[in-house]
Order: C-alpha cells, then sequence, then structure tokens
C-alpha cells in the first residue's frame, strides 16, 4: 500500500506539470500551440491573425492571455474586456471587422483565457 501511494505521488509530480498550456513564451517571444486550438476554432485563429495582427503585434495579444493582464492599461484580461475590446474594434473602421468578426474572435480569446489558467 505505501509503495502503490509512493508511485501514485511521484507520477502526479511528473504529470502535473507537463500539462501544455496555449500560449507558451520562449525566451521574450510567444507562441500558440495551435494543437491546443479545438477544430471548430482554426478558423477564428486565422481570423484574429488576419485582422487583430494588422495593428497589434501577436506579442500583445499572446502576452495579455498568458498574464491575463493588457501591458497598455493594466486592465485584467478576461471575458468582460474581451468582450470590451471587440466593441472597440467594432467602432473602429480601421478594423475592418465585423460583428461576426469580432464574435468569432472573442470566442478563441475567451477559450484561450480559460485554456490557459488551467
Amino acid at each position: 500500500m505505501r509503495n502503490t501511494l509512493i508511485m501514485c505521488t511521484v507520477l502526479l509530480m511528473i504529470a502535473v506539470p507537463c500539462v501544455a498550456k496555449v500560449v507558451v513564451k520562449k525566451g521574450t517571444d510567444y507562441q500558440i500551440d495551435t494543437s491546443k486550438i479545438p477544430a471548430q476554432m482554426r478558423d477564428n485563429y486565422k481570423l484574429m491573425l488576419e485582422k487583430c495582427a494588422r495593428c497589434h503585434s501577436l506579442d500583445r495579444i499572446l502576452s495579455a492571455i498568458d498574464t491575463g493582464i493588457v501591458q497598455s492599461t493594466a486592465m485584467e484580461f478576461n471575458a468582460k474586456t474581451i468582450h470590451e475590446y471587440g466593441l472597440k474594434m467594432l467602432r473602429k473602421k480601421s478594423s475592418h471587422m465585423t460583428k461576426e468578426d469580432v464574435k468569432k474572435v472573442s470566442d478563441l480569446l475567451i477559450f484561450m483565457v480559460n485554456e490557459q489558467q488551467k
């Protein structure tokens, strides 16, 4: 029994740190583990790259997902602020985003934030 308990503890210690995040920081750069993005959200991911990366560095977005904080405002990056940013982008003509675009990107960002917090 004692050996089984020790073995389970060791396995948990090994397994828990191996939980992969969606956003991974490599040195000073961020990367996305696209294998963590569900198939039904892959188009949302492409849309985010196309629309958001036009004006924002991808690192800016990924940093907010990773840390939970928007660097430029020090606001918490969560579902509420994601929706607020989506509305802000709708009002900016230069964003060229439709309501559908904002919904898709918001859904993806909320998913990524939730996965990152696991």
